[in-house]
């Protein structure tokens, strides 16, 4: 008796080819890394892919064309309603100013939830942490702060329904420019889910970091320091880790689908590469790197 085959999904593989079209267009300079906010505002359009795949893709080729067809049509509407609603976007900045007081550490929290965090240079002086916010529709900026004795907490995030769900949040590219004080140690710990993280610790005491991003780009200068555990985790898109000149590290990386490039003069033993310097150095980073899909590079940097 002669068995039908099912025909395989077209959802899958179609996933596969754009991320990797996205990704080459973007280390080509094509593309700017805030395209990730606008493909998870659609997110939606990969639930009523499956949906279409289900119901008529799998019946036959025609099925599958038609399935095509209505998926291009469906994020082009989208595009283009996004599009025409951001041209009406008008961002508002709010400044920040966290005073310093009398602290001797600090535990900060960031989380703007979607678009850009910017993070370099120092804090004026008598502040733990200034800047300036920028948020827009479905976004309001809450705020956490501690001081007692000689331990200051700080917790800034993004909430309301552009901070989990993109597509009825900002139409704009909301944005944190944000810098810390130099004089005291910090446990600074970072989240973003979509857009671009851009982490220029030089010069900040980090005595702990932890960076989670779900999608985009994510950028950290690591500092001087003389023993530093730090944790950094992207799921989808391009981690750039740049080592100070100097320093030893011991690297301890897990990827899925990535691209991984590491000093050369650095030693490897499985997923853990070691620089030459660390036995003797006197500023040392342990860090432990994760990408699922995308690229991660680290690198040596220069003064």
């Amino acid at each position: 008796m002669d068995e039908t085959r099912p025909r395989r999904g077209l959802v899958g593989p179609l996933l596969l080819i754009g991320l990797g079209v996205v990704f080459l267009l973007n280390n080509m300079g094509q593309l700017n890394w805030s395209v990730w906010d606008l493909i998870f505002k659609l997110w939606p359009v990969l639930l009523i892919a499956v949906g279409l795949d289900i119901v008529i893709g799998r019946s036959s080729i025609w099925g599958s064309l038609v399935t095509i067809l209505l998926i291009v049509g469906v994020v082009a509407i989208g595009v283009w309603t996004m599009r025409s609603d951001r041209r009406a976007f008008v961002r508002s900045g709010e400044r920040l100013s966290f005073p310093l007081l009398q602290a001797r550490r600090a535990e900060v929290r960031l989380s703007p939830g979607v678009g850009v965090i910017h993070l370099a240079g120092a804090a004026a002086q008598a502040d733990l942490l200034s800047g300036t916010t920028w948020t827009g529709a479905g976004l309001t900026l809450a705020r956490e702060f501690n001081n007692q004795g000689d331990v200051s907490t700080l917790n800034l995030r993004a909430e309301g329904s552009g901070a989990f769900f993109p597509v009825t949040g900002p139409t704009g590219q909301p944005s944190w420019d944000v810098r810390l004080t130099p004089a005291i140690p910090i446990d600074l710990e970072v989240d973003l889910g979509v857009g671009q993280s851009v982490l220029d610790l030089r010069g900040v005491q980090l005595s702990a970091l932890n960076v989670d991003q779900a999608i985009g780009q994510l950028v950290v200068q690591l500092p001087r320091n003389a023993d530093l555990q730090a944790d950094i985790s992207l799921a989808i898109g391009e981690t750039i880790v740049v080592i100070s000149p100097g320093v030893g590290a011991r690297l301890h990386l897990s990827t899925g689908i990535a691209a991984r490039s590491v000093p050369s003069s650095y030693t490897r033993e499985g997923d853990t590469y070691t620089s030459p310097n660390y036995a003797t150095a006197t500023d040392k980073v342990n860090l432990n790197v994760s990408v699922a899909i995308g690229n991660l590079s680290v690198r040596e940097g220069s003064e």
